[in-house]
């Protein structure tokens, strides 16, 4: 069954928080994302410069329960940071994150294949989407894939 972001977008965080108390064990930040093998750099095409068309999305460790994201867009340019401060594996495949950043906080899915990962549904705390079935929202483009660059 398809994740539709018409549906999933508003309860995300509902499904982060319904998760995590519900584990049996629960799981670190740090460890969900090192399962599904998200700390490193991405890119769509890793042998290219840096740039706005060809960003890096880069997610480091702080601790066991923050992850820092950062998206490079040149070699010293930042075009976002903030702190993935929960996540939880909604199902094979799919990662559900939240994230704390300079404009608030957003709930996020993402689809993993292999190496690669792809921004499914986003929105932001207060419903808004910017992310609805893998496709920016309301500009309908597509979202890239982004491969592990190393």
């Amino acid at each position: 069954m398809p994740i539709s972001g018409w549906r999933v977008a508003p309860i995300i965080a509902a499904i982060l928080l319904t998760a995590l108390e519900a584990s049996g064990q629960p799981q670190t930040v740090q460890e969900v994302m090192q399962k599904y093998g998200v700390i490193g750099t991405f890119a769509s095409n890793c042998t290219s410069p840096i740039s706005n068309q060809n960003p890096r999305a880069v997610y480091s460790v702080v601790d066991a329960n923050r992850v820092q994201y950062e998206l490079l867009t040149g070699a010293a340019e930042r075009a976002s940071v903030g702190v993935l401060d929960a996540a939880v594996e909604i199902s094979p495949n799919v990662l559900g994150v939240s994230y704390l950043g300079q404009r608030g906080r957003i709930n996020i899915v993402y689809r993993i294949e292999g190496n690669r990962l792809r921004l499914w549904t986003s929105s932001r705390e207060d419903g808004r989407r910017l992310v609805v079935d893998g496709r920016y929202w309301p500009e309908d483009v597509e979202t890239p894939w982004l491969t592990r660059c190393g």
